[in-house]
């Protein structure tokens, strides 16, 4: 399984979905079922809203964490091309990079909520950042948005891009302050590239830094002037590169081919014992 959508609409619609949304038919006819052994699934977040709303055991699931391509994403490729980036992005060398990057659906990773977070940032920190947005998906809306915070010449906008671990190694921060996020690939990607994180209690990734870096995730999505004093926190410490490279070391636990073997494990296990 890879998303959970009645807990989804809740969280970023505030509502249930409608008795004919068809996935949600069909995720109500498997899990109800009961007709199986095992469901993977990406995080701890998914696990636990499948056994609250269909009632299923802790032996039923398999937490799956997605795996991420290192020879694609590493610090030394991420950061080969970074001044270069920068510069094609219109940044300046004093200035600082706070970035949201994703494959797309801004309601749901709550780029509304980002923009607003700038507008603090940028009081705190006048005339020092620049905010980068990746992603497919209608911005007109959050541009519309910045415009009115008097930051249309802070935001850079951008559509899906190649390379994109070149656009990680240009930020100096990552966020990622989504409503819900079943995982998010993506912020496992910017620590593989030794970018610091900050991500949404919501967001299933946050799990693998929750024991080591737990300052790293804010639990309420919607708080911004909590994402804006952790951000400037995170901008103006002195380790910041130091905590770059410990995520970098922390995510190589969590490769495709690392994700696989754990996986393969976990079935092999499963058919011994059945």
């Amino acid at each position: 399984m890879h998303n959970c959508v009645h807990l989804a609409s809740q969280r970023i619609h505030g509502k249930e979905l409608p008795k004919n949304h068809e996935v949600a038919a069909i995720h109500d006819y498997v899990l109800s079922d009961n007709q199986f052994k095992r469901i993977a699934v990406n995080s701890r977040l998914m696990a636990e809203e499948f056994k609250g709303r269909y009632g299923l055991s802790e032996h039923q699931l398999d937490i799956s964490y997605p795996g991420y391509d290192p020879t694609q994403f590493n610090p030394v490729k991420a950061r080969e091309e970074r001044d270069a980036t920068r510069q094609a992005l219109g940044v300046d060398q004093h200035e600082l990079l706070i970035g949201l990057i994703t494959s797309g659906n801004f309601k749901k990773r709550n780029v509304a909520g980002f923009v607003e977070t700038a507008a603090l940032v940028s009081q705190r920190l006048p005339d020092q950042c620049r905010f980068l947005v990746i992603g497919k998906d209608d911005n007109s809306v959050y541009q519309q948005q910045a415009e009115k915070l008097g930051l249309d010449d802070r935001f850079i906008w951008r559509s899906t891009v190649p390379d994109i671990e070149r656009f990680y190694g240009a930020l100096d921060v990552f966020v990622l302050p989504a409503h819900i996020e079943e995982f998010g690939r993506v912020a496992l990607e910017a620590m593989a590239c030794a970018t610091p994180v900050l991500l949404s209690a919501w967001v299933g990734a946050a799990e693998l830094i929750e024991g080591e870096f737990p300052e790293l995730i804010l639990d309420d999505s919607n708080d911004s002037d909590a994402w804006a004093s952790r951000i400037v926190a995170l901008l103006i410490n002195d380790e910041h590169k130091e905590l770059g490279a410990r995520l970098a070391q922390l995510a190589t636990h969590y490769s495709h081919q690392q994700q696989y073997k754990k996986l393969k494990a976990s079935f092999q296990t499963l058919m011994a014992s059945s």
